[in-house]
């Protein structure tokens, strides 16, 4: 042992400057910025969060290379789980877009444009609006289908009383219908004995009239897969 740096373990009752000289032995720094921790490159930690945990490093007597390893770690870990819930948000994200797709049709342009305009109408006109529609988007629960939905039933309701600017197509097929709407008007259609006989009889002066109307009930209730 002749040669080595020999420290002296603090026993029970040791006084606080005996700990301290201790723990600055043992490489703790004189205070919790003698740390030398540097955010990682492209991020900037919490400064919060960075003063809280050098603090309690330094109270803990953690050398400068215990401190350095642990706050390497703990941001390794952090910066992976930011990724996965990423990940998980935007596949949740996906799964939404698909479902309304589904359930729009060829409408989903129109019905998303819809939900927008009534959001912006809501903020426009309704006191403490703006600060609902920055916890949708912080939230990400403007994506969510029920939300969707509803500001599109809203929208759709806007727009038939003439409240919504440009009408609420939102650049979308105006007048565009879900693939429900759609199979309730061919049925409707197919139980019109007028539209019927008009569709049946090439000769018939509306002919081209109720074939086309029906083509485009028949696009809106069978669209393509959604993609």
């Amino acid at each position: 042992m002749i040669g080595y740096d020999k420290v002296a373990i603090p026993g029970e009752k040791a006084t606080p400057e005996e700990v301290n000289a201790f723990y600055t032995k043992l490489g703790r720094p004189e205070k919790p910025e003698g740390y030398g921790i540097k955010d990682p490159d492209g991020v900037q930690i919490n400064a919060e969060l960075k003063t809280g945990f050098l603090s309690k490093a330094h109270e803990l007597g953690l050398s400068a290379k215990q401190a350095q390893g642990l706050f390497g770690w703990y941001n390794e870990f952090g910066g992976n789980f930011a990724k996965q819930a990423e990940g998980q948000a935007l596949a949740s994200q996906e799964a939404a877009v698909k479902e309304l797709k589904t359930e729009f049709g060829n409408a989903f342009n129109e019905r998303m444009g819809l939900a927008s305009q009534a959001v912006d109408w809501a903020v426009e006109n309704i006191k403490g609006a703006e600060q609902f529609k920055e916890f949708l988007d912080s939230s990400r629960l403007g994506d969510h289908p029920v939300m969707v939905r509803l500001f599109a039933k809203i929208g759709e309701m806007l727009s038939e009383d003439g409240q919504l600017k440009g009408g609420g197509s939102g650049g979308g097929n105006a007048g565009a219908m879900t693939p429900d709407e759609a199979k309730a008007r061919l049925t409707e259609f197919n139980a019109n004995v007028d539209k019927m006989k008009a569709y049946q009889d090439s000769s018939h002066p509306n002919h081209k009239l109720v074939k086309e109307e029906r083509a485009r009930l028949y696009g809106f209730a069978y669209p393509e897969p959604a993609a």
